[in-house]
Order: C-alpha cells, then sequence, then structure tokens
C-alpha cells in the first residue's frame, strides 16, 4: 500500500514527460498523454510577481462548461487585486488565437483574507488552451508590470 501510494504522490508532481505505471493500483499510466494530468492548484510567477492559479474543477476544466478560476497574486507579501491593479485575461487556443476575453471580478474564498482575481471561463472545445493574466499598477512603482501564461488542458 504504501509503495502504491507513493506512485501517486509522484505522478502528482512529475513532469509530464514521465510515464509512471503502478501495476498493482491500475494496469495503465498514471499519467500518460491520453490521461490528463490533474494538480490541485497551480504556482505562477513573472520576475518578482508570484502566486497561484486554479481552475474548476481540479485544473482540468470540461469544455463547454463555466469553469471559475481564480488568481492570487502577490508583490512579495502585498496581495494584488483588482483595486491596485489595471488586469486583462485572455484565452488562446492551440493555434494562438484569441478566443475569450473574461471580465475580472474577485470573490470572497473561504480560508483566504485576500479577494483573489477571478473569472468565468468557458472553453469552447477539448484541448489545450493559454490563459494569459496581464496587469499593470495603478499606482506607478507599486509593483511591476507582469504577464503570466498558463497552458491548459480542456478536457472534452
Amino acid at each position: 500500500m504504501l509503495q502504491s501510494l507513493s506512485s501517486i504522490a509522484v505522478a502528482l508532481v512529475a513532469p509530464t514527460s514521465l510515464l509512471i505505471h503502478s501495476p498493482s493500483v491500475n494496469p495503465e499510466p498514471l499519467f500518460a498523454p491520453s490521461r490528463p494530468l490533474l494538480i490541485a492548484h497551480q504556482d505562477v510567477r513573472d520576475g518578482t510577481i508570484n502566486g497561484r492559479l486554479h481552475l474548476d474543477p481540479d485544473d482540468s476544466p470540461f469544455a463547454g462548461q463555466p469553469s471559475l478560476t481564480w488568481f492570487h497574486l502577490y508583490s512579495g507579501n502585498d496581495a494584488i487585486t483588482l483595486a491596485n491593479c489595471n488586469c486583462n485575461l485572455l484565452v488562446y487556443d492551440a493555434q494562438n488565437q484569441q478566443v475569450a476575453k473574461p471580465e475580472l471580478s474577485e470573490t470572497e474564498m473561504e480560508g483566504h483574507r485576500e479577494r483573489p482575481i477571478t473569472a468565468s471561463i468557458t472553453f469552447p472545445k477539448a484541448g489545450t488552451y493559454q490563459v494569459v493574466l496581464t496587469g499593470q499598477p495603478k499606482a506607478e512603482g507599486e509593483f511591476q508590470p507582469f504577464r503570466i501564461a498558463v497552458p491548459i488542458v480542456v478536457r472534452p
């Protein structure tokens, strides 16, 4: 059992180029190109800006269904919110064509004191997309301008 759990844990953090097998649990690979890797949150960074991105459900949204997406962003210990950031969110398909420009808002999140930047994204079909959040400070010098691009695999 312990060996099975460690195989699963490795699969959750393994690079996409790895194939991990655990015959005692499942004869198929735990991760393979045909099976999306599910991770609860994705760390994001651009220069001095860092934070987390999450998409519902489980960072692996379904095509044609709204996916609540949120960003917890920080410059040092200071939260970046819509109150101090001119932010834009764009979604691109695998051909680098813009397919959405979701409206940004902020939402109360249980267990978090800052309200993250949120949007609802509906990906039109299954495949690979890139979600790009850009931001400029409303007050000069408050934080460095940023561009965070994250690849997303959308399930059918």
